[in-house]
């Protein structure tokens, strides 16, 4: 057991490094029943606000007409659905704010 003891090295090993990813989305807890008409964008703000964020949107999305019901879903689910409904993709880009493009190979 000295042995052991006396092979540790005194210094802690160095704390590691960080990678900055994606900015950390600040959305308000809670579940919400969602209940969403109307086209793409307003859609996506009705469904931002309620959870205290904003969406901006690629000028190239085109609108679809979009009709979500789903009670009692938090964040993540409802923008899940959301994305898969109406074929678009989001990725955080501030702590309250949104970028919408559509779900295509070029724009991923």
């Amino acid at each position: 057991m000295g042995q052991i003891t006396a092979m540790r090295d005194d210094e802690s090993a160095p704390a590691p490094t960080t990678i900055r990813g994606l900015p950390k989305l600040n959305v308000q807890a809670g579940k919400h029943n969602l209940d969403l008409h109307g086209d793409t964008r307003s859609a996506y703000d009705m469904l931002t606000r309620m959870f205290g964020l904003k969406a901006t949107f690629d000028p190239d999305l085109q609108s679809r007409r979009v009709h979500l019901r789903v009670d009692d879903v938090d964040f993540d689910t409802a923008i899940s659905l959301l994305a898969e409904t109406s074929g678009t993709f989001w990725r955080p880009v501030g702590g309250d704010l949104i970028f919408v493009a559509a779900d295509t190979t070029e724009k991923r």
